[in-house]
């Protein structure tokens, strides 16, 4: 490993980038908004709460700072066709962009975690869910 990565740094933030084009492939622009949502926020439950600790570790530093911003405007640059079509739908406010739903996406997945059955990952992501889609819907 340490021939293709220069540091824990670059090994950790190529494993997110590779997650993020996972889940850039799985979304599916025809389902309603938040059904895509839901289904993107369970399939990349493990890499949110990885994300959570790396991230941690990485903002210490500028260079990491730096990393993990370059890597919150790939997801949002892949989340853009998504929240576009949606608002096309009427689906969520004209006001609430890409970066908006990947921090969506971090706090939707906070109450998750591995070894939930799957009757309580959808119990506690539609609570989640629900509670703040309150604010992204059009008023």
């Amino acid at each position: 490993m340490q021939r293709n990565f220069a540091d824990r740094e670059t090994l950790a933030l190529a494993v997110l980038s590779q997650e993020a084009e996972i889940l850039k492939n799985n979304l599916d622009l025809s389902r309603p908004f938040y059904e895509s949502l839901k289904v993107a926020v369970i399939q990349a439950m493990p890499t949110l709460a990885m994300y959570q600790h790396i991230a941690a570790e990485l903002s210490r530093a500028e260079t990491g700072r730096t990393a993990l911003a370059r890597l919150g405007d790939e997801v949002s640059a892949f989340l853009t066709p998504l929240v576009s079509a949606a608002k096309s739908r009427g689906e969520v406010s004209e006001t609430i962009s890409a970066h908006d739903f990947a921090i969506y996406m971090q706090m939707a997945a906070s109450v998750l975690h591995v070894g939930m059955s799957d009757e309580e990952i959808d119990t506690n992501l539609d609570v989640a869910m629900r509670i703040l889609t309150l604010g992204t819907q059009p008023r």
